[in-house]
């Protein structure tokens, strides 16, 4: 008798699925919210994967299990980053892209805070509907907002988008690539170089982000 193979598909579009051969499904478990599932893939590691969704894990961050709206609402003056990771726009996850929350936020940075979001990907309808209306809500709020790109295999497409906005720092113009690089530091991804990359965007994206 032959060994059965696991995978695990997600269903990225009605034409496109992602699949993963899976070692073994670590955890599974039914919250009042959300469906939360943990398996060991051979590929990508240890993946988190909520409403048959892939999502990326962190170990160096503390975790609050708090609801980000409520969360940040009230809030003045308190940070100098808000990093953003949110899942998409569909159900719970749909207050985190609203205008409501993005004012909370930019009223919880500092007069020198940034803001970084995922703001979907312009390659699918849906996807890029969702973009440009989060770019649109954050460009309206903040006097800088520059869009940027990210290739994540696991999500839809793998061409996936950012806004970084900000109240007084330009990503580009504000950027001292001198004293990074002095640092030393060895990094797997980021250099200063893909750092100013990875804001110059296809004709097709900049065409989307215009549009009303």
């Amino acid at each position: 008798m032959s060994n059965m193979e696991l995978w695990y598909t997600e269903n990225q579009t009605n034409n496109v699925n992602f699949s993963m051969k899976v070692k073994s499904h670590l955890y599974s478990k039914q919250s009042d919210f959300q469906k939360i599932d943990i398996i060991d893939t051979y590929e990508f590691g240890k993946v988190l994967v909520i409403d048959n969704w892939t999502m990326v894990t962190d170990e160096r961050v503390s975790l609050f299990f708090e609801d980000g709206i409520k969360f940040v609402k009230g809030k003045e003056n308190l940070y100098d980053l808000i990093i953003i990771d949110s899942t998409d726009p569909i159900g719970p996850g749909e207050g985190l892209f609203t205008m409501d929350f993005y004012t909370d936020c930019f009223n919880a940075l500092t007069e020198k805070g940034i803001l970084i979001n995922q703001c979907e990907s312009p390659y699918y309808p849906l996807n890029s509907k969702e973009m440009k209306r989060s770019f649109n809500k954050l460009n309206s709020l903040f006097p800088i907002c520059e869009a940027y790109q990210y290739h994540i295999p696991t999500y839809p497409s793998g061409h996936w988008m950012f806004c970084f906005a900000s109240k007084t720092f330009h990503p580009i113009k504000d950027l001292d690539a001198a004293y990074w690089n002095s640092l030393g530091l060895e990094t797997k991804y980021y250099n200063t170089d893909l750092h100013v990359g990875c804001f110059a965007l296809p004709n097709y994206v900049k065409a989307q982000l215009i549009e009303e």
